[in-house]
């Protein structure tokens, strides 16, 4: 009864031995147990990111009101971005998470903003969630399929990254759009107040920016995430 784990599982585990030779005459070195102190199988290791599973995948499905395509990019660092298209004419709904792979094979995706997790059978090249009993679907399973390897610079991100370089280049510094991430801080882009001003001002247009929300958001706005939230809220607002 106080076994609470499964085959293949990763636990905590506290050992005593030492380092030896693995091979003698060689570098390389093992770890040699000479006993387990204790091993606690409540205390699992958490989802890592897995490097086969990176990448692409699309789904698309009807609902009672419209046709819904779906998009889901894994990065390599353990970032996740799920796009939603309900409308030809408008940008996508856009959520980001954190993804890893359990120790029993699944795959977990934390969503942020929602506080939600959503845990998902991986087969070859699908990903398979099963939707909740008590959620109003034609289907019992959302599959998704990958199509092509994961693109940093999809959604909103890359929109937004895109135009600092341009901004920046304009200002007479160009930099390499590989080297920004969503915490990078806008003063190491932007390092003078003439550069600060022309985004600024650029962003009133672009974004857009409210009169409100220049007052009150904008001199909140440190990282790229800021800026990201911004044309998020931008777009959903011109819907």
């Amino acid at each position: 009864e106080s076994q609470r784990s499964i085959r293949g599982q990763r636990m905590k585990a506290w050992l005593t031995g030492h380092l030896a030779e693995q091979h003698p005459g060689q570098r390389d070195t093992a770890f040699i147990v000479s006993r387990i102190e204790h091993i606690d199988a409540t205390l699992s290791c958490p989802p890592r990111p897995r490097a086969a599973l990176v990448g692409r995948y699309s789904a698309s499905f009807n609902d009672p009101m419209r046709k819904r395509e779906v998009m889901l990019y894994l990065q390599p660092g353990g970032e996740a971005l799920m796009t939603t298209r309900i409308s030809d004419t408008k940008p996508p709904l856009e959520q980001d998470g954190t993804w890893g792979v359990s120790s029993d094979g699944r795959l977990d995706i934390l969503w942020r903003q929602l506080s939600a997790h959503s845990t998902y059978t991986v087969t070859e090249n699908t990903l398979t969630l099963s939707m909740p009993k008590n959620l109003q679907s034609d289907h019992d399973t959302f599959v998704l399929t990958r199509n092509g390897p994961a693109d940093r610079m999809a959604g909103t991100q890359g929109q937004v990254i895109l135009w600092l370089a341009g901004i920046s280049a304009a200002q007479g510094f160009k930099f390499s759009t590989d080297t920004v991430t969503k915490a990078t801080a806008i003063a190491d882009i932007f390092r003078t107040p003439e550069a600060l001003n022309a985004l600024r001002d650029s962003a009133v247009a672009w974004l857009p920016l409210a009169p409100e929300q220049l007052r009150t958001d904008w001199p909140a706005v440190s990282t790229v995430s800021d800026l990201i939230a911004l044309k998020r809220l931008g777009d959903q607002r011109d819907r």
